[in-house]
C-alpha cells in the first residue's frame, strides 16, 4: 500500500523520529485549586500531542486504509514541578519505542531556556489489525524503520505493565 494522503507527503525515517513540539499555555481552565495546572489537564495535554503526532505523520490515514483500530492500553504520569497560570511550556512528543502491535510515546513538558521537565509521561498505544512496523513503513514510503532502543525506565515500566497483566488475567481463571 502506497501512502496517498493528498496533504502530506510521505515522511523520511528522520522526519518520523523527530519529536514534534506544541508551544502551550496554562489558562484559567486548566487551573486546580493550588492555582496550577490540574493533573487531569496533563493527561489532555498530552491527548492532543499524540494526536498532533499522528496527524503530521499522516498515521491516521494509513491506519484508516489497513482497517485497523487504535487503543490506548497504559500511560504513566511522573510529575516533577508544577505548571502555574499563564506559564508557557513546550509539549515534546517522541515516539519512543515500538513493538509489532505497541508503539510507545514519550511526553515532556518542558519550561525555560533550559528545557527542565516539569512533567513526563509515557503512553501504549495498541493497533488492532495491522502492525506498527508496517504502518511506519507505508510512511516512509516502503523504508524499513527499525525502533529505536527502548530507554531503561521504559523496559521497567513494561515489565511492570506485563506483570500486572499477568496477574489479572490470572484472577479471571480463578472467578
Amino acid at each position: 500500500m502506497q501512502y496517498r494522503s493528498p496533504s502530506l507527503k510521505p515522511r523520511t525515517p528522520e522526519e518520523f523520529l523527530e519529536p514534534m513540539v506544541l508551544d502551550c499555555r496554562v489558562t484559567f481552565r486548566d487551573l486546580d485549586l493550588n492555582m496550577h495546572m490540574n493533573n487531569a489537564r496533563y493527561a489532555r495535554s498530552a491527548e492532543y500531542g499524540r494526536l498532533f503526532f499522528v496527524l503530521k505523520n499522516g498515521m491516521d490515514v494509513v491506519i484508516k486504509e489497513m482497517g485497523a483500530t487504535v487503543v490506548m492500553s497504559a500511560m504513566t504520569t511522573r510529575f516533577r514541578r508544577e505548571l502555574r497560570l499563564l506559564q508557557k511550556y513546550k509539549l515534546v512528543t517522541r515516539a519512543v519505542y515500538w513493538t509489532t502491535n505497541d508503539v510507545f510515546f514519550e511526553q515532556r513538558f518542558e519550561t525555560g531556556p533550559d528545557c527542565f521537565v516539569n512533567c513526563i509521561m509515557y503512553a501504549k498505544i495498541r493497533l488492532v489489525n495491522a502492525t506498527i512496523p508496517d504502518v511506519i513503513k507505508t510512511i516512509c514510503n516502503g523504508k524499513q524503520v527499525p525502533s529505536p532502543d527502548p530507554p531503561k525506565d521504559l523496559l521497567k515500566w513494561i515489565e511492570y505493565i506485563n506483570s500486572s497483566s499477568e496477574a489479572l488475567k490470572s484472577e479471571i481463571k480463578k472467578s
